[in-house]
């Protein structure tokens, strides 16, 4: 079950009326999510009071081509779910007291002014006029990135630009292998998770003619040098603050766009 899946069935049940089936079916799903890989599109009928054959009109309604897409759906949801926790919770229990906490935001504030006193201006501002000239821009990214990926694509939607992102691996797959010379693929991977766990997915980016974009805090990324530009993050001194440097590098970038298309206006009134 992909996220953006979740965010499907969440919606399904947040418009839906009480008496409508789908909503019926997507609140069970969400509500046992731990067991439904178990359970037989019969039991899944039974459950919801409704039948076999509104269950596959339900799959094919959400995009999935039968129930057994949706058991695999949900066999990665909770895959990814279990492995982003582990990363969370990994050196952290705000249960041992104050002192934890306060040790945590210190790091983060570190992170952050490392991210602001290194990040390159300069490749940043050819970055942003690449992603205004391109045809297109797709991100790549997964886990919590992933979410950030969503927030950068609202917000360039603001700007005028519309970002594409897809969180379904095969989605990813077939956009980057659409890829021409006029596009631009970013990918968001402060550790490297995304090329590590996509391989082929990245090895399809790369393949391309694409200008090629990656953010990151890992020099030894693999597959470092095929990207045609790299804007650092700052020093790799703690995994975990990878995530907040990305979600500051987004409200980086937006802001920058902003005032790039601003610039580009005051130029063209000139001339």
């Amino acid at each position: 079950m992909s996220i953006n899946l979740v965010y499907e069935l969440q919606a399904l049940i947040n418009s839906a009326s009480e008496s409508d089936t789908d909503k019926g079916i997507a609140l069970y799903l969400l509500k046992n999510i731990q067991r439904v890989e178990d359970i037989t599109i019969n039991e899944l009928a039974n459950e919801c009071y409704t039948s076999i054959s509104t269950v596959s009109r339900f799959c094919k309604t959400i995009g999935l081509a039968n129930f057994a897409e949706l058991k695999q759906r949900i066999g990665e949801f909770r895959l990814t779910s279990y492995e982003s926790m582990s990363d969370n919770l990994e050196g952290l229990n705000f249960q041992q007291g104050n002192d934890v906490l306060v040790n945590y935001t210190s790091e983060i504030g570190n992170a952050l002014s490392d991210f602001a006193s290194s990040i390159d201006f300069e490749v940043l501002d050819q970055i942003i006029s690449l992603m205004h000239q391109s045809d297109r821009v797709i991100v790549y990214a997964t886990q919590l990135p992933a979410f950030f990926a969503k927030y950068f694509q609202y917000l360039m939607l603001l700007q005028r630009k519309y970002i594409e992102f897809y969180d379904l691996q095969e989605d990813s797959s077939y956009s980057a292998s659409q890829l021409t010379d006029k596009d631009c693929a970013m990918v968001f991977s402060a550790e490297g998770n995304f090329i590590v766990r996509n391989r082929q997915v990245m090895i399809q980016i790369l393949q391309t003619s694409a200008q090629k974009v990656l953010f990151t805090q890992n020099p030894g990324v693999k597959f470092i040098e095929r990207f045609d530009q790299v804007l650092f993050l700052g020093k790799r001194n703690a995994p975990k603050m990878g995530r907040y440097k990305i979600q500051l590098l987004i409200e980086v970038l937006v802001n920058r766009y902003y005032y790039y298309l601003e610039n580009l206006s005051k130029t063209e009134n000139k001339g």
